[in-house]
């Protein structure tokens, strides 16, 4: 719908506002290191695809000179961020304060843009006159207050959101003043008032948290269909998209797609992906794929007729504000640079899928050892860094669906070794409930790119000979599952304690045996004598697998170590070690021996130096909420994260985070 007759309060305002910044401001523009002048605008790009793209915007903001350049040429549609709430436009009763809503209105009409009224209805920023009344005189204000404001600007606005937030994150009616004093009405009684006042306009509930399918959409989808039922004139619905970088629901275009198909109109009203500060590349390039991945979900819905932006800089965004430490939410830096993500939606709205960093299992392909390395398909030397999980029968929770994206994306791990304690609660007391879980983990890991490691976790009793027929058991089952996955490596034991070298290798090669019958590709890593040491721990030294090594090809050696205990004489041990033999350090830890104590990072950094000079492999202990200071989240923080950034994470997380990410 695009209205063509203007106000003549508003022609009047675009007069104004013209003498004030310049008739540039208005309506010319130069698009600068944004793109090429003759590119197609974010804009034509989505209205090729008979959709729109916009942004929001504030008085300030248009006051801007530069940032008004772009704010009146890239996009085409306008929502005013807050001067047409009800704090800006009624703030003492019947006394109606137009100014600044006017302000907006000039600006967009003056660039060609079609507007998007924003809000009617809201529990924050209404006057404390409105929350005071009693419901009559309530009732009667808001029938009042919409007609007004509604009606004032029913040549001028496409769209109105009439009711904003009204659910809480449970699914619940808000349990604001309008339901306290009006009743579940308010709803329905808005949308009948606003429609009154602009037959024409298409309305919409907005919130924020419905982006994908769960409770608080659900309840939404609810709202509508009853409300539907009962006749309310409703149009459509904005999912706001407050985003994390990392953490995009998987079923946003499905949540799009039913609404859709009970008939409304679906938009995107307030888009911004934020992340923990200070950005990097490689949050950049996620929030990149964050932000083409909406607008794909947008794309391919037909219903879905356009997107907004929350403003479009970061010069601008309201994130730093109200989420300390996190920012950086938008396409455009706050220097009027684009970023990856710029391109990125381009490349959505074209139909131009942007290619995704590859993940590690399509860099790398199938591994295999060569020498006394860990290779990729193509035989080159390759260091994988990842994390190893706790124990699933205690910290299972933190392994889900949120922490695998998180870990694969935020924190660009290679790969995650799946610990599966035998004793201590573990895979003896439900060896097919164990072996089930292990395997979709093992489908949920790779299917994200990223290597799974299986690890038979024993520890007690440290001679693994004392489950030698279960672990033929599993590891037949694991293999047999997944033969196939290129993405699959296998640990045999994990810490063999008291046990000499000659029975830990001849328990290696009855087990070897049973995965290569039925996977004769992937690489196997054998636990060493005293905790995966090589013998260290109990006096040795890695000559005795030299001199008496495991009949086996494809095999690699298991180092364990924890920084604060062991020092510089275990690091020249290791670094020789891996000259000699194939060294994967399967577990290891800042801390003491025990996983916890204070981190020694100058010694850490030591070990993760030799480990890539000698292209070591590692996977750190332990990606959970443990009361210990090797888990890398605070207590509490599983199963419902947040997992992305840093906000969650202890010291030692946040260390081993930088690991991984750097190169």
């Amino acid at each position: 719908m695009n209205r063509s007759v203007r106000r003549p309060l508003i022609l009047t305002a675009a007069i104004a506002l013209a003498a004030a910044l310049g008739t540039a401001a208005l309506a010319g523009w130069n698009r600068g290191d944004t793109a090429n002048a003759q590119d197609p605008t974010l804009h034509d790009l989505a209205a090729a695809q008979g959709k729109y793209f916009g942004v929001a915007a504030d008085n300030h903001e248009i006051a801007d000179a530069g940032y008004a350049e772009i704010l009146g040429g890239e996009f085409g549609w306008m929502t005013p961020g807050n001067a047409m709430k009800w704090d800006a436009t009624e703030p003492q009763q019947g006394r109606f304060e137009f100014d600044r809503a006017d302000e907006i209105v000039a600006f967009a009409e003056a660039n060609g843009q079609e507007l998007r009224g924003h809000t009617l209805i809201w529990h924050n920023q209404t006057p404390t006159w409105v929350q005071q009344l009693p419901a009559d005189e309530m009732r009667a204000a808001v029938d009042e207050h919409i007609s007004t404001v509604v009606g004032r600007y029913a040549d001028d606005l496409n769209h109105w959101d009439v009711a904003n937030e009204v659910y809480d994150d449970s699914g619940n009616l808000r349990d604001s003043f309008w339901l306290q004093t009006l009743g579940e009405d308010y709803i329905a009684d808005a949308f009948h008032a606003a429609r009154a006042a602009d037959p024409d306009a298409k309305l919409y509930l907005n919130d924020y948290n419905i982006d994908g399918v769960n409770a608080k959409s659900d309840a939404y989808y609810e709202l509508v269909q009853q409300l539907l039922a009962d006749g309310v004139p409703i149009d459509g619905i904005g999912l706001q998209g407050h985003l994390i970088v990392g953490q995009i629901p998987d079923t946003m275009q499905e949540n799009i797609q039913r609404f859709a198909d009970l008939g409304l109109e679906v938009a995107i009203t307030e888009l911004d992906i934020r992340m923990e500060l200070p950005a990097d590349d490689a949050k950049l390039a996620q929030q990149a794929e964050d932000y083409g991945a909406v607008t794909e979900a947008c794309m391919a819905v037909e219903a879905c007729v356009g997107i907004t932006l929350w403003a479009y800089s970061d010069k601008y965004s309201w994130i730093p504000s109200v989420f300390p430490g996190q920012g950086a939410a938008l396409p455009w830096d706050e220097h009027l640079q684009p970023k990856p993500a710029y391109q990125a939606i381009r490349d959505a709205l074209s139909g131009q899928t942007q290619d995704a960093p590859a993940t590690a299992i399509e860099q790398h392909g199938q591994l295999s050892v060569c020498g006394t390395r860990l290779c990729d398909a193509a035989g080159e030397p390759v260091q994988l860094k990842g994390m190893s999980t706790h124990g699933l029968q205690w910290h299972g929770d933190c392994v889900n669906d949120a922490s695998l994206d998180a870990l694969a994306g935020d924190w660009g791990s290679d790969i995650v070794r799946i610990s599966m304690y035998v004793q201590e609660d573990g895979y003896e007391t439900d060896p097919e409930g164990f072996t089930a879980r292990v395997s979709g983990l093992i489908d949920d890991v790779t299917s994200r790119g990223m290597y799974a490691l299986v690890d038979w976790h024993i520890l007690t009793p440290g001679d693994p000979n004392v489950n030698l027929e279960a672990a033929k058991t599993f590891f037949a089952e694991i293999a047999e599952t997944h033969a196939d996955n290129p993405g699959v490596l296998y640990e045999t034991a994990n810490e063999p304690n008291g046990v000499s070298w000659t029975d830990l290798k001849g328990y290696h090669e009855q087990v070897i045996p049973v995965i290569r019958e039925r996977d004769p590709d992937s690489v196997i890593i054998l636990g060493t004598r005293a905790w995966s040491s090589f013998g260290i721990n109990e006096g040795s030294d890695a000559s005795e697998i030299v001199n008496d090594p495991v009949d086996a090809e494809n095999v690699m050696y298991a180092f364990h170590f924890y920084a604060a205990s062991h020092r510089e004489s275990y690091i020249e041990a290791v670094a020789a070690a891996s000259e000699q033999f194939p060294v994967f350090v399967t577990e290891w830890g800042t801390q003491t021996y025990t996983g916890d104590g204070e981190n020694d990072f100058a010694m850490s950094q030591q070990w993760t130096d030799m480990m890539a000079e000698h292209q070591i492999s590692w996977a750190n202990w332990n990606f959970s909420d443990d009361f210990r200071s090797g888990a890398v989240f605070t207590e509490g923080t599983c199963p419902n994260g947040p997992y992305t950034g840093t906000s969650n994470l202890k010291p030692a997380g946040v260390w081993i985070r930088d690991q991984i990410l750097s190169d």
